[in-house]
């Protein structure tokens, strides 16, 4: 689950908390395991397994992404994702000066397990200004774990800041902080 949370006018506050709560049905599929990923706040986030073939959850995200793993068996070709969310509204954050906090509806959506050419699956949420999203994706879990590059600056700048931003097999993303490398002009 995920949603954008940059403010839209420069004086503004970034969009606040949205709440993903509902119930995740599979058809042609069914559940071995589902383990939450990043539900660590016991207030706002709840994870149960209510049988094989369902799952009810409740999630924020802001500007970021909220997820679990399932481990799925009997896996069939056409099989299938159904979200029952419900509805809700934005909350938290710095108080917003000019876009309030928005609600949104509750809303069905169903999703193949698997996207075109073994991709990932995903929808689109649009709010207002906003579009939010759930994407289904295949954990890689042996996949390379090193990379070497180099990197041949042929600016004539004299110096610059330089970072390294890394999208991993699993579509996380790290990055290093910005190095500053070189000097001034010689006087």
């Amino acid at each position: 689950f995920g949603s954008a949370s940059h403010p839209h006018h420069e004086f503004d506050n970034p969009r606040g908390w949205k709440q993903w709560r509902g119930t995740l049905s599979i058809e042609g599929a069914t559940i071995v395991d589902a383990v939450p990923m990043d539900f660590t706040n016991v207030q706002s986030h709840s994870f149960e397994q209510t049988s094989s073939t369902e799952v009810q959850f409740s999630t924020l995200t802001r500007g970021d992404e909220s997820s679990f793993d399932l481990t799925l068996a009997n896996i069939e070709q056409d099989a299938s994702l159904s979200f029952e969310l419900a509805p809700g509204r934005e909350y938290g954050g710095g108080p917003p000066t000019y876009r309030q906090h928005q609600p949104f509806a509750a809303r069905t959506v169903v999703m193949p397990l698997q996207g075109e050419n073994g991709k990932d699956s995903s929808s689109e949420l649009p709010m207002a200004d906003y579009t939010d999203h759930i994407r289904v994706r295949r954990i890689v879990t042996d996949g390379a774990r090193d990379v070497r590059f180099e990197h041949d600056d042929q600016s004539t700048k004299q110096g610059d800041y330089y970072y390294v931003r890394a999208t991993l097999t699993n579509d996380a993303v790290a990055w290093s902080s910005p190095i500053w490398v070189g000097g001034y002009k010689s006087r």
